[in-house]
């Protein structure tokens, strides 16, 4: 494993493994779930941690980070979050499953795919989440 210049070998292996941690590429940036839509932020690698609110009333369950300010959170009901500019305001965004969220992957801040929980039906979206494309099961 190849770590980056200032990231000890001990950061690497206690965040990828702690659940409900969303790493960032930057390995300074996390996030962190809470219950009842509210998580946890550092931008200093884990020294500090700011709390948030995201305005879901769900519990949030997972979610992915592409960059250190954008971050698509997924939870229980059909719960999608997103935020652009690193927790300051979160869009909640309309999905076609409404049941629990297994997951979200995303390229930035308009390329994203979620799925249901029992990983048998998944979308993809290119706007941002305004509108969702049926694919192939996960």
């Amino acid at each position: 494993m190849t770590l980056k210049q200032g990231v000890s070998s001990q950061m690497v292996q206690v965040f990828p493994a702690s659940p409900g941690v969303i790493l960032t590429p930057d390995n300074k940036v996390f996030w962190k779930l809470q219950p009842a839509g509210t998580l946890q932020l550092t931008t200093d690698g884990g020294k500090k941690w700011k709390s948030l609110d995201t305005g879901a009333n769900a519990n949030l369950t997972t979610g992915f980070a592409p960059s250190s300010r954008v971050c698509w959170i997924a939870g229980k009901a059909g719960t999608l979050v997103l935020t652009t500019d690193r927790g300051g305001h979160w869009a909640a965004i309309a999905t076609p499953i409404t049941g629990d969220l297994g997951g979200v992957h995303a390229a930035d801040a308009k390329h994203a795919s979620i799925w249901d929980a029992a990983k048998q039906v998944s979308y993809e979206t290119s706007d941002g989440g305004a509108s969702w494309k049926q694919t192939g099961n996960q």
